[in-house]
């Protein structure tokens, strides 16, 4: 392991973020650049075998050549030294942060399966992906959830490209060779056939599959009985198990299934071109789907605008979006992004998006009392959707009456107190021609395009109004329209939110929010625009905190809604989080009642965001960080850093004195389940002990229930618990060992089935023999079973795997002898 603070290669290594068998990926910093980056080292054990040095080498060479925004990108590769001198293998590659493996995401749902919107969309980013990929003759080989990054603007990322090969390469086409995971497995893989584009669209349809209904599409107790699925079982009928997904999309599911690979669909471009026909049909799919991450229907869709036929008069009053020629304002036809399936608000006649900018003249000190009372007493939705128009309008028609009353009766005043925009602006630059330096006159000529431009804007006009100033601003290089322009941009960002084009404005606000990031006028309009609505993007955030920046007592409610969302949506480790639940804390004080819920809840980022603000606010107890860590431990699996951080807490603090009365007052929930112990790595060990020992009155039911589980691991882990805390009296010990004898893995040899051997040979000349010969007989059939199965194939690796069996099989032969003796 690579010790925090570690600079290799100018990469400061960070952190672990998680540990396979081919080696450890870590969270660095690419010093040179601050970027950064996630860093996987191959194992150490693993350093002089030149198979597994290619393989990381192939990894880095094909991603590095496929450029798309849907494939995890690879920055370097090499050997580096560290300052002992030790040599290290490193691919660095960019850093999906905050997200989560689709997985991960998975796992932690309530429900299995995803919306089939949401689903879909992830499999045309990864179909995206892998089209980019075949540019470059790429063939990813693997694909299955766990290397499918989901970031938290909700985009697929096709990750690890360790068992990927380049299609004019020969080096991993060998004749008998499996490589990928069983669930997700093509036929010909199966076979252990070279695979092409193909074989990853069926593994793909698999994953498709289990979004969309729950689970794979074949599973089976053995890994034997699962290849011989795929090769000749036909698949579940995908709406059977889920009713709701359309028929077209269920046939595209069933098309990427079939067996025989001429009968898929011929490439990933393919498929990518499949689903965006499916809006022909009336399928709309999100382009994105970050509500994934608060497990929750798709949010956004998109379709095609405006309809085919509709006049731009029509396009315009409903709301629309005109063509481009039709002589009205237009936004550009492009891909619109509409309001939620679910949750759409009609526009009414009582929800206006504009505010009106042709109030008729009055004295300037009612206009401005007026303009005072206006935007102190309306609502925060209406006073920003056209930011300050209103007021802007009533602030000019106050100074064109002013210049009014100054000049007597100036015609341009006249022009400008009465709206007439373009009659003003000719007056004016009639008298420029003759006084270019007149001052007064220009002041007047500013008036009038600015106000004609507020006008065209509170018209919906916005194009049109920008367009105008670019041309005032072209031909007179002294006009600087700069502001006007951020305020019609603004209009128009406000403007597509309320008429059902979200996804554009988000965009547009955005891109003005880049140009002049602390602009608190455009963060005001932001926030006002998606006030109240499911679809508002993850960069309001980025506004609402300008916002919360520019004071310093509470917090606007609109303010504090979007970063208490975000609280409670973003993951919970970073500078960035942590820097925003200081603002809470110095803002808004009651947030501490706010997340008290989530401490004890099963959301990852509530809970640990709740745990970090209710911890530096100093309102936890001992019993509350005890009950913390427990669940931690139990409740997430050994990939995490958090269980790791948990266990060793609870080591740290379980030897200290006064243990049981600290247990007592902090409320422990039941044990029931724990997910690290799904598992046989060096955390469960540590849980093993944990539980057996400072946690064995709590753990001893649970135990005892694990122990009948069908999970492997868990099986085990209960027994262990068990005998660590001098409990097995409460366990039938002789029937858990026959158990394990006929339901263990023979291509492995267990340590349960290794102490399952040992406890029947033990039993020689005492009254359980013959309970142990049975045990071990039953233990022999199904260790043949599996060899017979195996040896049924023609495929190399099956035979390898027969021998491996037969292994276990010579153990138990023996243990039958030593009884027999």
């Amino acid at each position: 392991m690579i010790q925090p603070g570690t600079v290799l290669g100018g990469i400061r290594i960070d952190a672990l973020l998680g540990k396979g068998a081919m080696g450890e990926v870590y969270r660095g910093l690419q010093l040179s650049l601050k970027r950064p980056v996630a860093v996987k080292r191959v194992a150490e054990h693993l350093l002089g075998d030149e198979q597994a040095v290619a393989r990381f080498a192939r990894e880095a060479q094909c991603v590095a050549r496929v450029q798309s925004p849907y494939v995890v990108g690879v920055h370097d590769f090499g050997r580096f030294r560290d300052a002992a001198g030790d040599e290290h293998l490193l691919l660095v590659m960019e850093l999906v942060d905050d997200g989560a493996s689709l997985r991960a995401l998975l796992a932690g749902r309530r429900r299995a399966a995803l919306d089939w919107r949401t689903g879909t969309a992830f499999i045309l980013h990864v179909a995206e992906g892998l089209a980019a990929a075949a540019e470059f003759g790429v063939v990813h080989r693997d694909i299955k959830p766990d290397n499918i990054m989901i970031t938290r603007k909700g985009v697929a990322k096709l990750a690890d490209f360790g068992l990927a090969r380049a299609v004019d390469s020969s080096a991993m086409t060998m004749e008998g060779a499996v490589l990928g995971t069983p669930l997700y497995l093509s036929p010909e893989a199966c076979r252990g056939q070279p695979v092409d584009a193909r074989g990853d669209l069926y593994s793909l349809g698999c994953t498709w599959f289990h979004l969309l209904a729950g689970g794979p599409p074949f599973q089976a107790s053995t890994t034997v009985a699962l290849l011989r699925a795929h090769l000749d079982d036909p698949p579940p009928q995908l709406r059977r198990l889920a009713p709701e997904v359309p028929e077209a999309v269920a046939a595209l599911v069933m098309r990427l299934l079939a067996k025989d690979p001429g009968r898929r669909l011929a490439s990933a471009q393919a498929l990518v071109e499949a689903l965006h026909g499916l809006a022909a049909q009336g399928l709309v799919i999100p382009r994105t789907a970050p509500e994934v991450f608060g497990d929750g229907p798709a949010t956004t869709a998109t379709q095609l605008v405006p309809a085919p036929g509709a006049s731009t008069a029509q396009t315009l009053a409903s709301g629309g979006v005109a063509a481009p020629g039709s002589g009205a304002a237009t936004v550009p036809t492009v891909l619109a992004a509409s309001v939620p399936t679910a949750a759409a608000r009609p526009r009414t006649d009582d929800d206006p998006v504009t505010v009106p900018l042709s109030p008729p003249p009055r004295a300037p000190e009612t206009v401005a009392a007026e303009a005072v009372t206006a935007a102190q007493g309306r609502p925060v939705r209406s006073r920003w959707l056209v930011p300050t128009a209103a007021v802007i309008a009533l602030v000019l028609v106050a100074g064109a009456v002013l210049v009014l009353r100054a000049a007597g009766h100036d015609p341009v005043a006249e022009a400008l107190a009465a709206h007439d925009w373009t009659l003003a602006q000719q007056r004016a630059e009639a008298r420029l021609a003759a006084r270019p330096d007149d001052a007064a006159v220009v002041a007047q000529f500013r008036l009038a395009v600015h106000g004609e431009a507020l006008e065209l804007a509170g018209a919906g006009h916005h194009d049109d109004a920008l367009a105008r100033l670019g041309r005032q601003r072209n031909a007179r290089p002294w006009l600087d329209t700069a502001t006007w322009e951020r305020e019609v941009r603004t209009a128009k960002a406000a403007y597509l939110v309320s008429h059902q084009h979200a996804e554009q404005g988000a965009a547009l606000f955005q891109a003005l929010r880049e140009e002049t990031p602390e602009d608190t006028a455009i963060c005001r309009a932001m926030l006002a625009a998606f006030a109240g609505r499911d679809d508002a993007p993850p960069s309001l955030v980025g506004a609402a905190l300008v916002v919360a920046r520019e004071g310093s007592g509470p917090l606007a409610p609109d303010v504090q809604q979007v970063l208490i969302g975000a609280l409670g949506r973003d993951a919970p480790f970073g500078e960035d989080i942590a820097n925003l639940r200081d603002l809470l804390l110095a803002r808004d004080p009651g947030i501490t009642a706010t997340v008290l819920p989530w401490f004890d809840g099963d959301d990852y980022e509530r809970r640990f965001n709740a745990f970090a603000v209710l911890e530096k606010a100093g309102t936890l107890g001992d019993g509350d960080r005890l009950r913390f860590h427990l669940v931690t431990l139990l409740s997430y699996s050994s990939s995490y850093t958090v269980t790791r951080e948990a266990a060793t807490w609870l080591e740290t603090e379980s030897v200290k004195p006064s243990w049981a009365e600290r247990k007592r007052a902090a409320r422990l929930p039941a044990i029931t389940g724990a997910q690290c112990l799904h598992s046989g790595n060096e955390l469960a060990d540590r849980a093993v002990a944990l539980l057996a020992g400072a946690f064995g009155d709590e753990s001893a039911s649970a135990a005892l229930a694990w122990c009948a589980d069908p999970d492997q691991d868990l099986r085990w882990n209960g027994y262990r618990i068990l005998a660590a805390g001098h409990r097995l009296d409460r366990l039938d010990v002789p029937a858990f060992h026959a158990a394990t004898l006929t339901s263990f893995d023979p291509l492995f040899a267990t340590p349960a089935f290794l102490a399952a051997v040992t406890f029947c040979s033990a039993q020689r000349g005492t009254p359980g023999a013959p309970a142990a010969r049975q045990a071990l007989a039953a233990g022999a059939q199904h260790i043949s079973k599996e060899v017979d199965l195996y040896e049924k194939s023609e495929a190399p690796f099956m035979k390898q795997r027969a021998a491996g069996c037969r292994e276990q099989l010579v153990r138990v032969a023996a243990a039958q002898g030593e009884l027999g003796r």
